[in-house]
């Protein structure tokens, strides 16, 4: 009774290592499953600037867990998600947050604030609704919606790296997944095109060389507390 805080019936010990409330960095997550999903063409009307816009409409689907880590003492530690593009040209509004044409630059945090686009992986790694709830062990997802799109007249090449990286040392059957996807726009002749892959055959023939993407293992939190 002393070791489960006198609440043998709710706290959970599966591993017979650790009391899992009373030790949060007993807990630590995994990366599951990610795909790329619901690939859809949009168009779009902006009045006030006056303009046609036309692009597409994805989905980043990341399923995650967390589990016991049966370690003494426990690592514990967060999963980690990276969003980098790269494209053959870069609006003002980028550029003067620092990406540059051709180059990866990191969208997930140029996005933050800016964009709806990583809200619900906001709204994970801060413990806000619908995920201030979760308990240890537990599995769940998280979604990430992108509409990238240029004006009718316009034409650029998008290249996507997106990462999802399970907890350092955490007991996981993977340790990151990696998806890769290619967009062209063209306005002439029209091309409205988007392929999965790291090496997407662009229809247009004119590639766009980006080199490997940076991705970088950041760091992780110690460990969760449940209330």
């Amino acid at each position: 009774y002393t070791y489960a805080d006198n609440q043998p019936t709710v706290l959970i010990d599966p591993s017979g290592l650790v009391c899992v409330d009373d030790n949060p960095e007993a807990c630590c997550c995994c990366v599951e499953g990610m795909s790329l999903r619901d690939v859809i063409e949009i168009t779009r009307q902006d009045r006030e600037q006056g303009l046609d816009y036309f692009g597409h409409r994805f989905i980043v689907h990341t399923s995650l867990s967390w589990v016991i880590d049966p370690s003494i003492p426990p690592r514990g530690g967060d999963c980690t998600f990276e969003w980098y593009e790269c494209a053959s040209s870069v609006p003002p509004s980028l550029r003067d947050l620092g990406a540059k044409p051709v180059e990866w630059y990191d969208a997930f945090d140029i996005a933050r604030g800016r964009s709806d686009t990583g809200a619900q992986w906001d709204a994970y790694f801060d413990r806000e609704p619908p995920y201030d709830g979760l308990k240890c062990p537990d599995n769940f997802e998280v979604e990430a919606i992108d509409p990238p799109q240029v004006a009718v007249g316009q034409s650029r090449i998008l290249k996507f790296a997106i990462k999802a990286t399970s907890a350092p040392d955490c007991p996981c059957a993977l340790k990151d997944l990696t998806i890769f996807a290619t967009q062209t726009l063209a306005t002439q002749p029209k091309i409205v095109d988007f392929r999965r892959g790291l090496r997407a055959k662009v229809p247009s023939g004119q590639d766009i060389d980006c080199g490997d993407p940076p991705f970088r293992q950041r760091p992780s939190p110690p460990g969760f507390r449940f209330e």
